[in-house]
């Protein structure tokens, strides 16, 4: 329970940090001089400062996962309480999609999303039912969404994430969106 309790800490101070400096330029000397802890403290929790992006994108993946399984199938409804939990985090986001590269938020977004549609067909269809055609259609729609997230994002989230969620909807791929509704 302590390292969790260590783990968030460090976690919300990186937080902090990103709404002031853009990801690339925080240090783990700024991660814990923010938290109050030593570098020593830091890397018992941690590897990296990435380890911790990962840390936060971990949550976010298993809510996405879940607000998905829990609007049975209803992927708009999903696709709009992801482009809500940005805007109303836009702050944090905005600084998290500047950092490119080892744990970038593109990579967790693809990740994410692919698990999302993975568990969820498995589980409607049983193992070993997704053929090719489905399995293309979902790593297309993956990519595609977490480019337009991270465009959406830079470009200041003007559109609503209703209307971006709607758009998204409607770019989906016909033999994803009817496995998912069927």
């Amino acid at each position: 329970m302590e390292n969790r309790i260590y783990k968030d800490a460090i976690a919300k101070s990186f937080m902090e940090l990103s709404k002031e400096k853009s990801v690339a330029d925080i240090t783990v000397s700024d991660i814990a001089k923010a938290c109050g802890i030593s570098r020593q403290t830091f890397y018992h929790h941690f590897k990296d400062k990435y380890s911790v992006i990962e840390y936060l994108y971990e949550p976010a993946i298993k809510k996405i996962k879940e607000i998905g399984m829990g609007c049975g199938g209803d992927i708009q409804e999903a696709l709009l309480k992801m482009y809500q939990e940005c805007y109303n985090n836009r702050t944090y986001y905005m600084s998290v999609i500047s950092y490119e590269g080892q744990n970038s938020f593109e990579e967790y977004c693809i990740k994410g999303n692919r698990e999302f549609f993975i568990e969820y067909l498995t589980q409607k269809y049983g193992n070993g039912n997704l053929d090719k055609s489905l399995e293309i259609a979902i790593d297309f729609s993956c990519h595609g969404a977490a480019y337009t997230l991270i465009s959406w994002i830079r470009n200041g989230m003007k559109e609503s994430p209703e209307f971006i969620a709607r758009e998204m909807y409607k770019c989906l791929p016909e033999i994803l969106r009817l496995s998912m509704e069927q």
